[in-house]
């Protein structure tokens, strides 16, 4: 179980067994000081799914409105029930194993600062692949390769032979 530096106002706890449940906590915007600096006021609301606040790469406080926390509650509900769940389907695992040779397309600028535009602004570069495909976060296929320190989408990238 997660530690939470706040009490939450409601919990709806996950129903063991079924495949698309999920632990939902909602805990009052104003419920810390430091939510305040961030946009949270006691009529809006940060959401816990699973023992984790919701956030995204980007934006580490991310705040609810009334409105959006009735449709968190609903699909609550619907998932309990195995009618519906509110994550997507994880899809089958692409079809590129660890050191596949793949040709990436990479957004970069040439020596004069200018975008080349035969590619559209990409350089293909031939490379392989240094680890199995993964699901990053929002579910967006994605696998490490030689020449990058950062995973890269398998939409940038390309089987050679």
């Amino acid at each position: 179980m997660a530690d939470f530096d706040a009490t939450p106002c409601a919990v709806f706890p996950k129903q063991a067994g079924k495949k698309s449940a999920f632990t939902l906590r909602l805990f009052p915007g104003n419920s810390r000081e430091t939510w305040a600096k961030h946009g949270g006021t006691r009529d809006n609301f940060r959401v816990a799914i699973n023992g984790q606040y919701y956030r995204t790469s980007d934006r580490k406080f991310i705040f609810f409105s009334r409105e959006a926390v009735e449709w968190m509650i609903r699909q609550h509900a619907l998932a309990l029930l195995g009618i519906l769940g509110p994550w997507p389907q994880e899809s089958a695992r692409p079809d590129l194993p660890r050191g596949a040779k793949v040709w990436w397309f990479k957004a970069e600028k040439d020596g004069s600062g200018v975008m080349d535009c035969d590619t559209g602004g990409e350089t293909m570069i031939e490379t392989f692949t240094r680890t199995e495909p993964f699901q990053a976060e929002h579910n967006e296929w994605k696998a490490y390769v030689m020449g990058s320190r950062a995973p890269i989408s398998l939409t940038k990238l390309h089987p050679r032979t």
